[in-house]
């Protein structure tokens, strides 16, 4: 599997062995902006995809993230802590990770 975005919407891409083909996402708030980063797939039935939410509020625009699973046949949203203290972005050779402090 492949995860980006097109737009405002995330985008995941499934190989079958001999080309890839658009699957099924979970789909953004109708005012969010979500770009799903990374994903790691340990079997068939079983990946996690990290992204970032990006909102516009009355303080400005927030960004939050989460995490969804996919079990061979759904996608669904994984419960993330909130941040208490201020979030980082890193990126690393193509590779986006996120803590809180």
């Amino acid at each position: 599997m492949a995860v980006g975005s097109i737009g405002n919407t995330p985008l995941v891409e499934r190989w079958n062995g001999r080309k890839w083909r658009r699957g099924a996402s979970l789909k953004p708030a109708a005012d969010a902006t979500d770009r799903l980063v990374s994903i790691s797939c340990v079997s068939q039935t079983f990946c996690l995809a990290d992204g970032q939410q990006g909102m516009s509020s009355a303080t400005g625009y927030v960004t939050t993230f989460f995490s969804e699973t996919w079990d061979g046949r759904d996608w669904a949203k994984v419960a993330m802590p909130s941040a208490s203290g201020g979030v980082e972005l890193s990126r690393f050779r193509g590779h986006l990770s996120a803590w809180v402090e």
